[in-house]
C-alpha cells in the first residue's frame, strides 16, 4: 500500500477543499463551516486522497483561500446521481 503524505491533510476541509487552519483538536472551515476534530478531519482526507471513496482536488480560489470557489468533486457527485 502506497503512503499518503500528511502535509495539510488536517489543515484541508474535507468537505470542500478549503484549505485552513486548525485550533489545537478543532477544525472550522471558514468557507463551508465544516466542524470536525482535526485528526478526524485529516483521516476522512487521507482516506479520500488515497483513493478509497471520491477524489478530492485541492484548490485555492483566486481571490485567496476564504473566497468561495466551485467544488468540482461535488459537482461531479451531484451529476453522478442524477
Amino acid at each position: 500500500m502506497d503512503s499518503v503524505r500528511p502535509h495539510y491533510t488536517s489543515k484541508t476541509c474535507h468537505v470542500c477543499g478549503a484549505l485552513n487552519e486548525r485550533r489545537k483538536h478543532a477544525y472550522v472551515c471558514t468557507r463551508c463551516g465544516h466542524q470536525a476534530h482535526a485528526d478526524a478531519n485529516a483521516a476522512m482526507n487521507i482516506r479520500d486522497w488515497y483513493g478509497l471513496c471520491c477524489p478530492l482536488e485541492l484548490e485555492v480560489p483566486a481571490g485567496g483561500p476564504h473566497e468561495p470557489a466551485p467544488n468540482p468533486v461535488r459537482e461531479t457527485a451531484a451529476q453522478a446521481a442524477a
